[in-house]
């Protein structure tokens, strides 16, 4: 019998799918790559560059994004920014000559979009009750500044959820006796202005609730004998008040002395220095 060549023998088709599969497996196989180097990319921008941090962070938080936007709107509004990383923390409106800042509605409405703000300075400007309201829900707000803005009784209501505020500055405004009544809910307050308001001695018994208030401005205020009679009731921990421009007396500023030392010898602790400005 003849032995049949090799080139006579029926070729077998290779399977028509293996390329296929093949070339699916080596495409999936380079995207897996592609989104390790996009990780390892990302991940050295993070840790090398503050704008690389930036970058991704607002890839995958969108309210990253919209505070950055946000920022730069007040900036070019003619607002002080000051960021900590992403974070706005600090935001000034301050009036400063060569500067023109706006801060109409349109403009102030971009605050609610900064909850890490820890600082707003609205000095001088004409910010008025309604305005305050782009503010009301900034839990992590630490400093207000609202001095010679149009603010009024009312628009401290706006102000009570702000409970984490430690410095308040209202000199300069229409607030009266009534509008401390609003403060009531800003337990940690320690440093209030009410310098140049229409406060009198019977307001000062709205500052009760206020049991942390270290530092108290009542310059050029209708103030006398009798309201720091209160203020020894209402602020034993005061160690700094500003009486310039007031009706109060020598007398009457020993007296505050001391019933603030009586309080805190029947507590059986020693009491803050009291300095005194004025008058």
């Amino acid at each position: 019998m003849s032995q049949i060549a090799s080139d006579d023998l029926p070729q077998q088709p290779e399977p028509t799918g293996r390329p296929a599969r093949t070339f699916v497996r080596r495409a999936v196989l380079i995207f897996a790559v592609c989104e390790l180097l996009v990780i390892a990319v990302g991940a050295a921008l993070v840790v090398f560059t503050p704008e690389g941090r930036e970058l991704w962070q607002s890839l995958f938080d969108p309210s990253a994004e919209q505070q950055r936007l946000a920022a730069e709107k007040l900036r070019q509004a003619g607002a002080i920014v000051i960021q900590r990383q992403s974070a706005v923390t600090s935001v000034s409106f301050r009036p400063i000559q060569g500067r023109n800042i706006h801060t109409d509605d349109h403009t102030l409405a971009y605050l609610r979009h900064l909850p890490s703000l820890e600082s707003i300075d609205l000095a001088y400007t004409a910010v008025g009750d309604e305005q305050l309201r782009y503010i009301a829900n900034l839990r992590n707000l630490a400093s207000l500044i609202l001095t010679g803005t149009k603010v009024t009784d009312s628009g401290l209501a706006h102000l009570r959820k702000l409970t984490a505020l430690q410095g308040l500055q209202l000199g300069a405004t229409a607030i009266t006796d009534d509008g401390l009544v609003m403060l009531a809910p800003l337990s940690d307050l320690r440093v209030l202005d009410l310098s140049d308001t229409r406060v009198t001695d019977q307001g000062l018994k709205h500052l009760k609730p206020l049991r942390k208030l270290q530092h108290l401005v009542l310059a050029n205020v209708e103030i006398t004998d009798e309201g720091l009679k209160t203020l020894a009731e209402v602020s034993p921990n005061l160690g700094r008040v500003t009486l310039i421009g007031t009706k109060v007396t020598s007398e009457g500023i020993a007296h505050l002395r001391k019933r603030l030392q009586e309080y805190y010898r029947d507590r059986s602790e020693t009491p803050p220095t009291l300095h005194v400005d004025g008058p």
